[in-house]
């Protein structure tokens, strides 16, 4: 290479200007570049999507914010938040802890932008409960002498299992729901009730228990005074009646010996020969006697929603220490939405704080099933008959499942058992209430004088 045209092409190549003697001076680039080497570009902005032209534009707010926004019972966000949806109508719900929810209705146009601005109110201050008065010992109820209906009328053949809206939705004969150990078959035809007796608006509750018995063999004991007592055998009920009738100047109607779970109690032998019903003292009541109490005069099996009316497997949730929680959930139906939720921590409640019947008497069904006088065949597994053998109790109790909470319902437990669910409620005979005058009556007398 001549010499001149040698230095000429160094002269460009120390002004950085490329020429064709750069080849010659360094070694030749690969293709790809080296890391260090590359040209970093700006990063492009993603284009946004273009507008469907059916869609519209929403923005919610509330006051305050952080809500939780749902669209047509769908959780879409928080506010503030902004949304693009398709025309149409629309449900919108905003939902924050301590507030009322708002729910906004919203047409949106193609196009159209549409702002809400919510201002959630305060949610009031929970009321407090208030309990109902609470029926003591010598509440009591005058059933009269005369026929009343027993057993399941036709209406009671089968149960109606309902959906969440309450909406009947099919037929399910009652014998083919699972049910519980000792279920015996309903009454049938009439009761005649030769003498009228009295009935105490509750159950016997653990308080009056402990006054006259000196001791509490419950298992609840933390639910207090007012509570229904429970565990407690057949003869101790029977003692318990012996109790009270010598408080209120009665006739004792058995004889007891022995004490606590081990106390024994017959009748008194001069009742045997005039009759279970002619003693005057306190006593349980025989099954027609607490049916025909159940029923309050109707011939239906209950007289109000479960929920209403008694304490079961749905509602019976307890806070305080001690409660029952089944290690294992009976086998029955979890497509009946009665039956589909049991609470995890049961057991029994105060007496007198639901519904009660007609006849004013409250827990008929639910909180403790109740013993009955009757006596029933022991079963052939048996393997003790003796000792009182097997009796009715009626009622249900705080884990009962809800087809059973109904006047036919009854079970055989042996009358040494102390059962978590089992309590009583105790009657007596003697004089009818006197009659009082009516208000036309009334007014006569006054003119008279």
């Amino acid at each position: 290479m001549d010499v001149r045209k040698l230095l000429i092409c160094c002269a460009v190549w120390a002004l950085s200007v490329p020429c064709g003697c750069q080849r010659t001076q360094q070694p030749p680039m690969t293709r790809r570049k080296a890391p260090e080497m590359r040209r970093q570009e700006p990063p492009t902005r993603p284009r946004r999507p273009a507008l469907d032209p059916k869609a519209a534009r929403v923005h919610i707010n509330s006051q305050p914010s952080d809500a939780l926004v749902y669209i047509d019972g769908k959780p879409r966000g928080v506010t503030p938040a902004k949304f693009v949806l398709r025309a149409g109508k629309y449900r919108m719900t905003v939902v924050k802890r301590g507030f009322k929810k708002e729910d906004v209705f919203v047409t949106l146009k193609p196009g159209a932008m549409s702002v809400q601005w919510l201002q959630l109110k305060e949610k009031a201050a929970p009321r407090p409960v208030v309990r109902k008065k609470i029926y003591r010992e010598g509440k009591e109820v005058w059933v009269r002498a005369g026929t009343y209906p027993l057993g399941a009328p036709k209406s009671e053949d089968g149960l109606w299992l309902t959906d969440k809206d309450g909406k009947k939705k099919r037929f399910v004969p009652i014998t083919s729901m699972p049910q519980p150990k000792g279920t015996l078959p309903p009454l049938k035809g009439n009761a005649t009730l030769k003498r009228g007796f009295w009935i105490a608006k509750t159950e016997t509750t653990q308080g009056d228990f402990v006054a006259l018995m000196g001791y509490a063999p419950f298992y609840f004991r933390a639910c207090g005074a007012h509570c229904p007592v429970e565990r407690v055998h057949w003869h101790e009920a029977l003692a318990y009646a012996n109790a009270l009738s010598k408080k209120h100047g009665l006739p004792t109607c058995f004889v007891c010996s022995g004490r606590k779970a081990k106390r024994r109690c017959h009748l008194n032998t001069k009742y045997k020969e005039t009759g279970y019903t002619n003693c005057k003292g306190y006593r349980l009541p025989t099954e027609h006697e607490w049916e025909i109490a159940a029923r309050a005069g109707a011939a239906s099996a209950r007289y109000a929603h479960p929920r209403k009316m008694s304490w079961y497997r749905q509602n019976a949730v307890v806070s305080y220490k001690g409660c029952y929680r089944p290690s294992k959930e009976a086998t029955f139906r979890w497509d009946d939405p009665e039956q589909s939720f049991a609470v995890r921590c049961a057991g029994v409640q105060l007496v007198a704080q639901k519904q009660p019947n007609k006849w004013d008497l409250y827990d008929m069904y639910g909180n403790v099933e109740e013993w009955c006088w009757d006596r029933v065949p022991a079963p052939k597994d048996a393997p003790n008959p003796s000792a009182g053998g097997f009796r009715i109790v009626k009622g249900g109790y705080f884990y009962s499942v809800h087809y059973t909470l109904r006047a036919t319902y009854r079970r055989r437990l042996h009358a040494t058992t102390r059962f978590l669910g089992a309590g009583f409620r105790l009657v007596r005979s003697g004089e009818a209430p006197a009659s009082k005058p009516t208000t036309q009556k009334a007014k006569a007398t006054k003119k008279g004088q």
